[in-house]
């Protein structure tokens, strides 16, 4: 990409994040394309071979509403993937992967998933703490060096975003230094020069700084890169082989093309902004594997997985809708576990049913779709078929 068209496409997103609810309406929407990938018996690499048969009336009807959903998600590509509770698997995938070529979106590919990312973040901070190497409700002073954020910025409040430190994100300026490779650090350096949002711990506010600075604790500890300690730590043995961080890794995976509305943005943001708080590629196989491992089985201590869960409550007795790093919500009235991203290109969500162990992954390669016009639906299907609450 030429500077000119980088900075059409800098100028362009700055645009559109003050503009969100009115982007996209008008843009041009391809057909669903039938994907050779769509499974009913079989799962992609990452995750275990199916431990029942994906029934087939609930395939088609679940394909069925992917084909009727699809214009209503307003995006040129959509992936998505269904984990049955007896553990069988079903994906499908609609649209363009890439505009220029025409090449068919599938769940084979990779999309940057965002703040799911967030979950990953947050394991790794867990499983240290499993081992005894950070303590949640230690400060962040501890085992950063540079910023003297104080005693209440504690690890727990960056995990449930009670620390009040700014998030970045909110100021949209970031866009134009997004292009250039800064480090955490610089990155940490600019937001802390914006006013804090609430004392530590007396309010809750989204913000993606928590995270750049649990991925500095990440690598202070462990002595490492956060890319290679995740890679280590649950990458390799949760066996998420078509997982990895923008920028720092090698892509283990084809990738979608991202895009805001019709403007191809792949190559206009440095992906080192996103980090640790929304660096990640991955598969939808992959995604809903990992959300069954880490909130319904042993990647984590059984203790370590319900204070990951638990939702944080407020001084006030306000219960925020967040755990450590975990988002709870509803879909079709299904109240489930896991994390929405949204990122340079891309939108999506990946949620699990704790209880039954259904997951709904879909992610997409625009940044102002909306991949609830899909998960909806989807969930209100399975919710009617199996029976979730």
């Amino acid at each position: 990409m030429t500077a000119a068209a980088r900075a059409a496409v800098v100028m362009a997103i700055g645009a559109l994040l003050l503009l969100l609810s009115a982007c996209g309406d008008d843009a041009p929407v391809p057909a669903p394309t039938p994907t050779p990938d769509a499974s009913t018996d079989t799962a992609a690499d990452g995750v275990a071979p199916s431990a029942g048969e994906f029934p087939t009336t609930l395939a088609d009807q679940l394909q069925a509403t992917l084909d009727a959903s699809f214009e209503a998600v307003d995006t040129p590509g959509v992936a998505i993937g269904v984990r049955h509770p007896n553990g069988s698997w079903w994906s499908s995938g609609a649209g363009f992967a890439n505009t220029a070529d025409g090449e068919a979106a599938t769940a084979e590919h990779g999309f940057r998933v965002g703040s799911i990312t967030k979950t990953m973040t947050s394991a790794t901070v867990l499983l240290l703490a499993q081992d005894g190497l950070v303590d949640l409700d230690s400060p962040l002073d501890d085992y950063v060096d540079g910023f003297s954020l104080g005693p209440a910025v504690t690890l727990r409040a960056l995990l449930t975003h009670s620390s009040g430190v700014f998030n970045y994100t909110d100021d949209y300026a970031f866009i134009g230094y997004s292009t250039e490779p800064w480090t955490p650090t610089q990155i940490i350096d600019w937001a802390l020069e914006h006013d804090w949002e609430f004392a530590p711990g007396e309010g809750s506010k989204y913000s993606n700084t928590n995270f750049y600075l649990l991925g500095m604790v990440i690598e202070a500890v462990a002595g490492k890169p956060y890319h290679e300690v995740v890679r280590e730590r649950l990458l390799e043995p949760e066996g998420l082989s078509r997982t990895f961080l923008d920028e720092f890794e090698a892509e283990s995976t084809p990738r979608a093309t991202g895009y805001v509305v019709t403007s191809d943005v792949s190559g206009g943001i440095d992906m080192r902004w996103a980090w640790a708080a929304g660096g990640m590629v991955s598969t939808v196989a992959d995604l809903c594997h990992w959300l069954q491992r880490v909130f319904r089985e042993d990647v984590l201590a059984e203790a370590r997985r319900d204070d990951m869960l638990a939702r944080h409550v407020l001084p006030d007795g306000t219960t925020t809708v967040y755990g450590l790093g975990v988002q709870h919500l509803s879909r079709a009235g299904v109240r489930l576990v896991g994390h929405t991203g949204s990122t340079m290109g891309f939108k999506g969500e990946a949620f699990v049913h704790r209880e039954s162990g259904a997951c709904v992954a879909v992610v997409t390669n625009n940044f102002v779709s909306d991949q609830t016009e899909l998960t909806r639906p989807v969930w209100q299907v399975l919710k009617d078929t199996l029976g979730l609450e």
